[in-house]
């Protein structure tokens, strides 16, 4: 950055005075204005037509060993904890974040009140379907190729209302009748 400063300064005004000054953090600060008390001027013998910058190289792709040191993490995103879900058919998505993308040999796997649920998979969305009403606590695993968690997400609690089993309007094949 300084670097760039000072090539900005030099291109524009090839011939003109640069001071330049540290402040109290150390950062090193170029001007063409002796504005600050601690200003020095700096005589600068380049010839801005022959100037060559060099920049960082780009990052080669990482060898599999060295991305298999990248470990994704898992947030659950929706639903949040201590959230109450209301649902007659005990019907919900668990939806899950993972930064970075999980690289080709993982999966991730639903635990529900602490067992596995289902299938590993690749699809951060998980559908559940007639769930029990009451608490449950929910996390999401990520698994490497040999069936390791290398991450879990924050455990969540959802608390799930569904109507009474007994109440006559959930009965199958029965509708209840008017009182006369």
């Amino acid at each position: 950055m300084r670097c760039l400063l000072l090539l900005l300064i030099l291109s524009f005004q090839s011939h003109a005075t640069v001071y330049r000054w540290v402040d109290e953090q150390g950062n090193v600060h170029f001007s063409d204005k002796a504005d600050h008390p601690q200003a020095v001027e700096i005589k600068v013998n380049i010839n801005t037509d022959q100037l060559q910058v060099s920049f960082p190289k780009q990052r080669k792709s990482m060898a599999p060993e060295q991305a298999a040191i990248i470990v994704s993490k898992a947030t659950i995103t929706s639903p949040i904890d201590q959230q109450t879900i209301r649902n007659n058919q005990g019907d919900f998505n668990i939806i899950t974040q993972i930064v970075p993308k999980l690289l080709p040999s993982q999966r991730l796997q639903l635990i529900m009140d602490g067992e596995p649920q289902g299938m590993t998979q690749t699809n951060a969305t998980f559908e559940l379907k007639n769930i029990n009403r009451g608490t449950h606590q929910f996390s999401v695993n990520i698994i490497n190729s040999q069936n390791q968690v290398i991450d879990s997400s924050d455990t969540i609690t959802v608390f799930l209302h569904r109507a009474h089993q007994n109440n006559p309007m959930h009965r199958p094949g029965k509708k209840p009748q008017p009182r006369n």
